[in-house]
């Protein structure tokens, strides 16, 4: 399972590759920005967070179900703060260990 850490880290290499002006704007304070800082339309924050969410599981080797990819796209916005994203994702990462 990815860390908070990593998340984090793959969103800003994201962020970043897919809206440089911004992520150069919004500087250290950049997971204190709405998604809609560094993007206009909603499917272009459903493209990044779907990124997130593939390379953060594809650390474990693993991939998105298709309700983890409708979770984070219902869950993620516009008006969503980048740090509540990366915990969206996170979180949406995260498998409980089993009791044995």
């Amino acid at each position: 399972m990815p860390t908070m850490k990593q998340v984090s880290d793959i969103y800003d290499a994201e962020l970043t590759a897919r809206s440089p002006k911004k992520m150069a704007k919004a500087g250290d304070g950049w997971a204190d920005q709405k998604q809609g800082f560094y993007f206009t339309e909603e499917d272009v924050v459903d493209q990044c967070a779907l990124a997130v969410l593939r390379q953060a599981l594809e650390l474990d080797g693993k991939t998105a179900t298709p309700s983890a990819r409708k979770t984070v796209q219902d869950l993620i916005d516009r008006s969503t703060l980048t740090d509540d994203a990366i915990k969206t994702v996170f979180l949406t990462c995260y498998v409980p260990k089993s009791k044995k």
